[in-house]
């Protein structure tokens, strides 16, 4: 059993009496608690280790929300001073319009829709949603901020640069693997879930290389001139923070998201370079 017996007990309608009931569990994780009265309910309840690692969890997940939402303002400012994007890749700006709309598509399907949310639970039904408030507002957020920048691309001074052929063709590929794993949710070929599973690799794909062209660029520009510091750093250090989240919410919630964190250890180890 997920919980240790509890003790029967009758409480009558027009009784004042409280009954208190401590719940232990034998892991931690999510479980549905039946209580019989004159009417059903169902009450979802997340079980924790520590009530403290809850909010040290929180605190994390808004520090490096802030840090992440941040790392994206230092490039648009530096593009507006200079009016020009000369030393920016444009494959970089292609890849992380790709790889934050799956990483949105994904934060949002288990954040918001039922369906997403029961085949989740069918698979792990003491588990919790991997998705946070905080996620799910960094995702949709880093795709219009990006969008931002994909605009002043078109307007201010760009030089000679030009999105790569090799660019084109993996974008290709990926909206024709995005478009099939939905038509194969589509035709119950396999569920939601999978599908968006398979959105979120796209988003690992694209972590894995998106920040080539951008090292390439530099190296043979023998400059970073055009490509903000600040992004950087900051984006290094929402990375260390959210991992520290994702170990935190492992061992206080019983949930791993090994994808999540392979994803965010490519990311730092790029910073790095």
């Amino acid at each position: 059993l997920p919980i240790k017996p509890l003790e029967s007990f009758t409480v009558k309608p027009d009784s004042n009496i409280t009954y208190e009931a401590s719940i232990f569990t034998n892991k931690p994780g999510i479980l549905k608690l039946g209580i019989t009265s004159t009417s059903f309910n169902v009450s979802d309840i997340t079980v924790y280790r520590f009530k403290l690692l809850t909010a040290l969890q929180q605190i994390v997940g808004w520090t490096y929300f802030l840090a992440w939402t941040l790392s994206f303002y230092p490039q648009i400012i530096l593009n507006c001073r200079r009016k020009s994007v000369e030393g920016l890749s444009f494959d970089f700006i292609v890849y992380n319009v790709i790889g934050f709309l799956c990483y949105s598509i994904f934060n949002i399907g288990l954040y918001f829709i039922p369906l997403i949310q029961e085949e989740y639970f069918n698979i792990y039904p003491l588990g919790v949603i991997p998705v946070q408030l905080n996620d799910l507002f960094f995702s949709v957020h880093a795709l219009v901020i990006t969008l931002v920048v994909v605009v002043q691309c078109f307007l201010y001074e760009r030089g000679t640069q030009k999105v790569s052929m090799l660019c084109k063709l993996i974008t290709i590929l990926m909206l024709i693997f995005i478009a099939f794993s939905g038509m194969l949710a589509t035709f119950n070929c396999i569920t939601w879930l999978s599908a968006f599973y398979l959105f979120s690799y796209v988003k690992l794909i694209v972590t894995l290389i998106k920040y080539v062209p951008q090292a390439i660029l530099n190296c043979r520009r023998r400059s970073c001139v055009g490509w903000s510091l600040g992004n950087v750093i900051l984006d290094f250090v929402g990375g260390i923070f959210s991992i520290l989240q994702m170990f935190i919410i492992a061992y206080n919630c019983g949930k791993k998201s090994f994808l999540h964190l392979k994803c965010l250890y490519f990311s730092v180890c790029y910073e790095d370079i």
